[in-house]
C-alpha cells in the first residue's frame, strides 16, 4: 500500500545537553514481526550510550518496511 506520513519528534543527545529534532517521515505499509528483529551494539561510547536505554535486549514494539521512503529533519533545538 500507499505510504502513510508520520510527523513526529526525535531525540538525542549533542555534547552532553539534550535536543529535540522535528521530522516528518513516511512509513511503510509491511508489517514484520518485532521478534525477528536483531539488534548487534559493537564497542565504543554510542554502543554503551544505546546499552544505558536497555538495547540490545529489548524487544521492539513493532516493526514496518518499504521501499522509496523519504525522511524530512528540521533543525534540532536544545530541551527545554
Amino acid at each position: 500500500g500507499e505510504p502513510s506520513l508520520v510527523e513526529t519528534v526525535s531525540y538525542s543527545y549533542l555534547d552532553g545537553e539534550p535536543y529535540e529534532t522535528a521530522l516528518a517521515m513516511q512509513m511503510g505499509t509491511g508489517m514484520i514481526d518485532p521478534a525477528s528483529v536483531r539488534i548487534d551494539l559493537g564497542h565504543g561510547p554510542f554502543a554503551s550510550d544505546l546499552r544505558t536505554l536497555g538495547l540490545p535486549e529489548l524487544t521492539p514494539d513493532f516493526g514496518t518496511w518499504g521501499t522509496g521512503l523519504a525522511a524530512t529533519f528540521q533543525l534540532g533545538r536544545p530541551v527545554g
